[in-house]
């Protein structure tokens, strides 16, 4: 007789908190001193998921990935506990993001500082992300075929993310002028459903051209990120993407940005979201009518354009599979899913 839902929930439960502990390090990454205690850093800062929370709860982007019925993973939880990760002391997780995580400064002028303080938390999520799935495959070495290959890859993975803090700290400690390149920052005249901040390693552009090409694993070539805000505020909402420029990868997408409409840039973004990440929260108000879409369920279980969470099945062999494009998804960014209207 196999495992109930139950049963397998807390062993993953049991797991991962296993692989959390196991993969925090001991000193912080930022200021090197020994952890005593860890600060419960948050990727999306607590004041934006307030403005979506529901009775003090957010949807998780779980809502949307469950696969097959299969309920393995909360799909609403507390503000204090959503995106959150291990891996900094207090004194850096108050010093480093101070500029940055308040209305008033975010409505302003986005600072250079700024920037690089978003970027680094943003590193620092996929370092403790993909610590924590090195330490999860670890736990199945029995079970997972070719478990040297991922962890060859997560490996990888996990030098360029470390190498990624420290330039955007080094941003952060020298005050530095004109490192990043902005390539759209809008403030919506109203309150948008969901939230994210988020580094994306983009495989594609807008027009389909290759950016990163995801699936060379020579260990000399790095891939470069691209970094997403998308915060509800009281009264508005800040939509902002941008790269650091020793990124030359997307120097072609700022250009077709340039070229772009409004319309057309925030059908992009809002499709990288659901793309690319599952670091999002959404509003409970819309929970209902987005789950009813099946492009945009397709969509949040594809990886890089592969169906079912890169698992193809036998009807996918035989059948050309169709990747879901950004102008056939709900585009959370307009006024149509505006909160409060």
């Amino acid at each position: 007789m196999g495992l109930s839902n139950i049963e397998i929930k807390k062993e993953l439960s049991r797991r991962f908190q296993e692989a959390r502990r196991k993969s925090r390090p001991r000193t912080c990454l930022l200021c090197n001193k020994p952890l005593t205690k860890l600060c419960n850093s948050h990727s999306v800062p607590q004041f934006v998921l307030k403005n979506l929370a529901d009775a003090g709860k957010v949807m998780q982007s779980s809502y949307l990935m469950s696969y097959e019925d299969i309920d393995l993973f909360e799909t609403e939880k507390g503000v204090n506990n959503s995106g959150t990760f291990k891996f900094i002391c207090h004194s850096c997780d108050n010093q480093f993001f101070k500029d940055y995580e308040s209305e008033e400064a975010l409505l302003g002028e986005i600072s250079d500082k700024m920037l690089a303080e978003i970027a680094l938390k943003n590193e620092l999520l996929n370092v403790s992300k993909r610590s924590q799935e090195i330490e999860i495959y670890n736990s199945f070495p029995d079970r997972i075929n070719d478990i040297e290959h991922f962890m060859n890859l997560y490996s990888l993975d996990l030098k360029d993310y470390l190498q990624e803090v420290s330039v955007h700290k080094r941003e952060i400690l020298n005050d530095s002028k004109g490192a990043y390149q902005v390539i759209f920052k809008e403030v919506l005249p109203f309150i948008v459903p969901i939230a994210t901040q988020v580094a994306i390693t983009l495989q594609l552009d807008m027009y389909g051209y290759p950016v990163n090409d995801v699936y060379n694993f020579n260990p000399k070539v790095s891939m470069e990120d691209l970094h997403l805000v998308i915060f509800p505020l009281r009264t508005s909402s800040l939509i902002l993407a941008f790269y650091h420029k020793k990124d030359k990868k997307y120097r072609t997408l700022r250009h077709q940005f340039n070229s772009e409409g409004s319309k057309r840039k925030k059908e992009f973004l809002n499709y990288l979201v659901f793309a690319y990440t599952e670091n999002y929260f959404i509003s409970k108000k819309i929970c209902e009518q987005i789950q009813k879409n099946k492009k945009l369920i397709k969509l949040s279980r594809e990886v890089y354009q592969n169906p079912n969470f890169g698992r193809f099945s036998v009807f996918d062999l035989f059948m050309k599979y169709e990747p879901v494009k950004a102008d056939e998804i709900p585009n959370l960014l307009t006024q149509d899913w505006a909160l409060g209207d």
